[in-house]
């Protein structure tokens, strides 16, 4: 299934570092990052934004139930070697 959806849809796999213990983007650091990276992505490969699929692990992955967690972390390779784009967002050294 995942090949079929990559194959038709235009995604993007964010990777981020969690920048809190708790959530992953405690101060609103990364979410205009990630918009920026995203209409970049869309403005260079003449995209529209409807038709960007965005994939950003803490609402990729199931965070309640632990076991689905674990699959799904462990999945995280599968999804970023087959989505055609693939960005960083990362905070400042």
């Amino acid at each position: 299934l995942v090949l079929e959806w990559v194959q038709k849809f235009s995604t993007v796999f964010i990777s981020h570092q969690w920048l809190g213990f708790t959530e992953p983007d405690h101060g609103n650091v990364h979410f205009p990052a990630i918009c920026s990276a995203c209409e970049a992505v869309c403005s260079t490969s003449g995209l529209s934004e409807d038709a960007l699929y965005v994939w950003v692990d803490y609402i990729s992955i199931p965070q309640s139930n632990a076991y689905l967690k674990q699959l799904s972390i462990a999945s995280l390779p599968v999804y970023a070697s087959v989505v055609k784009y693939f960005v960083v967002v990362a905070p400042k050294c």
